[in-house]
């Protein structure tokens, strides 16, 4: 999935489970290993991260479809918030999934990075998401 403006722009991939072998254990069966590409004009960094659960992989697709306030996971490296309905998306990368530059005492808190989009740029977005979600599905 990639969202983003002209100044910044957020790739997400999910590339794999965690564990390649199902263990019978619904819940450490369904990490999914995610890459991130972040892009700004204070610069580049990627991560590769076990930090989504495929369920909440899932719920970021309808979380982008719709008006919502702040989206967070299990693993806190990734946090999602916008305005109701406004035109402001803002990532929020922490810990493992923070960029260098940020202080070792602020990876908690994390990096967020912050752009303009669309009603259209949140669909294509979720769209896009879902479609690389399709051979990862709950184990």
């Amino acid at each position: 999935m990639e969202i983003g403006d002209e100044r910044h722009r957020v790739v997400l991939r999910p590339l794999r489970y965690e564990f390649a072998r199902a263990r019978g254990d619904a819940y450490d069966d369904n990490w999914l290993v995610v890459r991130g590409e972040v892009s700004t004009p204070r610069g580049r960094w990627s991560f590769e991260e076990p930090c989504l659960l495929v369920d909440e992989a899932r719920s970021l697709a309808a979380w982008l479809r719709r008006d919502g306030v702040r989206l967070e996971f299990t693993e806190p490296l990734l946090a999602w918030e916008r305005e109701e309905a406004g035109p402001r998306l803002r990532v929020v990368f922490a810990h493992e999934a923070a960029p260098a530059w940020c202080p070792p005492e602020s990876r908690s808190e994390g990096w967020a990075v912050e752009f303009a989009v669309t009603t259209e740029d949140l669909r294509a977005a979720a769209d896009e998401w879902e479609r690389l979600l399709v051979p990862l599905p709950p184990r």
